[in-house]
């Protein structure tokens, strides 16, 4: 059998179905104590994957709120300017409603928020990973591999929790966020 062949499940063998034995549900070698724990590759790769994810979401958050910002600080900066030329009232009204209209998508889409949360978020996985590769900490005793498993995959459940929470809230009509997909 090579890797990526399924498991060979045996059919029972007794041809009246009476006082047959059940079949065995899984191979033999998928019931051993070692085939349940998980592979560390597989586990580093998941992990480097979330932490990428992240990273990458945290810094498009961070852009697009620092630039909704400073747009709006120019478009603010411009209405008394605008006043002050006597220019026509519908250029002073559009800017006005410009910072109101990218208020409102920094509310909807909660980018600060997603920034701050993701990059938390990425900073304890990453923290997990130092320690785990050093074999360090709560990491240097035992087998390491699942401990890792459970931290990070905690951390992201209770990212993804936050989320659904603040995403609530928006469809509510307070805060909301961002869709996750992770």
């Amino acid at each position: 059998m090579t890797a990526t062949e399924p498991p060979v499940i045996p059919l029972p063998t007794s041809s009246s179905g009476v006082g047959a034995e059940a079949p065995e549900l899984l191979a033999p070698e998928l019931l051993a104590p070692e085939s349940l724990a998980p592979e560390p590759l597989a586990v580093e790769t998941r992990i480097a994957s979330q932490l990428a994810w992240y990273q990458r979401h945290a810094g498009y958050s961070r852009v697009w709120y620092l630039s909704v910002k400073v747009v709006q600080l120019v478009l603010a900066a411009g209405v008394p300017v605008a006043v002050a030329v006597s220019a026509a009232t519908w250029l002073t009204a559009s800017l006005g409603a410009t910072i109101v209209v990218l208020e409102g998508a920094q509310q909807l889409f909660q980018w600060h928020d997603n920034w701050i949360r993701y990059r938390i978020t990425a900073t304890s996985i990453a923290s997990q990973q130092s320690l785990y590769s050093a074999r360090a900490g709560d990491y240097a005793s035992g087998d390491p591999v699942p401990l890792l498993v459970e931290r990070v995959e905690s951390l992201a459940a209770s990212e993804t929790a936050s989320w659904a929470k603040s995403s609530q809230s928006s469809e509510t009509g307070s805060t909301g966020a961002a869709p996750h997909p992770a």
